[in-house]
């Protein structure tokens, strides 16, 4: 995990992804909206990566109602400790949900995942990307 206290670089980033229902991961949970960037350890000097994920929008694009789920997976690789912070919200036709009220901080191995069923959404992500080669 990056010391987020000695900074090389902060750049800002907007990602946009379409989820179709129904959609699953290899480890069973939904599709990643946002992952975490791997630490580059292989060379000098080494960087850690956090992403702080300041904006997180559901858009219903389909011609029925979506019933959405969010969770954060602490680990990608094997799965099993995934926590849902959004269960089963139901978004109208033509409507959007701005999921968070406060930033979440996403490290290597980490992911947001989402499932919907019912219709397609779209997923807004804004986030600015911390870059430290500390990680104490």
């Amino acid at each position: 995990m990056p010391n987020i206290t000695t900074v090389n670089n902060l750049q800002g980033a907007s990602e946009a992804t379409a989820v179709a229902t129904a959609t699953y991961n290899a480890t069973g949970s939904g599709l990643a909206v946002v992952t975490g960037v791997a630490d580059q350890t292989t060379s000098t000097p080494y960087t850690y990566t956090t992403r702080k994920i300041n904006t997180l929008i559901v858009a219903n694009v389909g011609s029925a109602d979506a019933v959405v789920s969010l969770e954060f997976d602490p680990d990608t690789a094997t799965g099993g400790n995934e926590v849902i912070f959004v269960n089963a919200v139901t978004i109208p036709v033509g409507a959007s949900l701005d999921v968070l009220s406060g930033p979440v901080y996403v490290n290597a191995g980490e992911a947001i995942d989402c499932f919907c069923t019912g219709a397609d959404v779209n997923v807004l992500v804004s986030y600015e990307e911390i870059v430290s080669s500390s990680d104490n």
